[in-house]
């Protein structure tokens, strides 16, 4: 169950967090990562093993689900290998990442509202992997179905906001957003990550109400 969250709105200061990682965090990481993945790629041995027994009708029925199982682990990796991996300068794809993940993983349980999502400014590496975490938390947030909108507020701010009827920040995710590592687990260290992302470029806002919430943080500078 989900700690309950007050209808107010709450709201925070942008952080002056200083970044730190450690072997708790990366292993939590980790563990996120594994979660991630174990469900599609246990579908694909659970199916793989099924094949031999089956008749036409159940092999054509069973490749079907190991095909879209095999998409689900291949797009849950390119996403968190973009978010949590070393990107090495160049440009990245964040849109079609998160494309491919949300009609993989989500189906059309949620939707993707991206109204500048052709701009270049996203396809800067620093700016890929805030706004790929920054959308992971939106969608922890979710709950089950609604819409992520990420758009620029202003010509060096990101906002992305997570809309849904049971849409909500619980307290412990709340708490890693604004830097608390005594309440991080392998639920909440994706929102305490996305804090020491953003930490040395101002920090991170957040706002939320009833049936949504919003994160909003300002551009990397270029060449960090």
């Amino acid at each position: 169950m989900t700690d309950p969250v007050p209808d107010a709105t709450l709201s925070a200061p942008l952080l002056t967090l200083v970044p730190a990682v450690d072997i708790e965090v990366m292993a939590l990481l980790c563990t996120r990562l594994c979660h991630d993945l174990s469900g599609p790629i246990g579908a694909i041995a659970a199916g793989t093993e099924l094949l031999s027994d089956g008749d036409d009708d159940f092999v054509q029925e069973t490749a079907a689900l190991l095909s879209h199982s095999a998409d689900s682990a291949v797009a849950r990796l390119r996403l968190l290998r973009a978010a949590l991996g070393v990107l090495h300068g160049g440009t990245v794809a964040p849109v079609q990442t998160l494309e491919d993940y949300l009609h993989a993983v989500h189906g059309t349980d949620i939707t993707l509202d991206w109204p500048e999502k052709n701009s270049h400014v996203w396809e800067q590496a620093d700016v890929a992997r805030i706004i790929l975490n920054m959308a992971l938390v939106a969608i922890d947030t979710l709950g089950g179905r609604g819409t992520i909108s990420i758009h620029l507020a202003t010509s060096n701010t990101i906002v992305v906001r997570a809309t849904g009827k049971r849409c909500q920040f619980t307290p412990t995710l709340l708490a890693a957003l604004e830097g608390n590592r005594q309440t991080i687990s392998a639920r909440t260290v994706q929102a305490y990550y996305l804090a020491c992302l953003t930490a040395d470029g101002g920090g991170l806002g957040h706002q939320s109400a009833e049936g949504w919430i919003e994160l909003s943080s300002s551009l990397p500078s270029q060449g960090k």
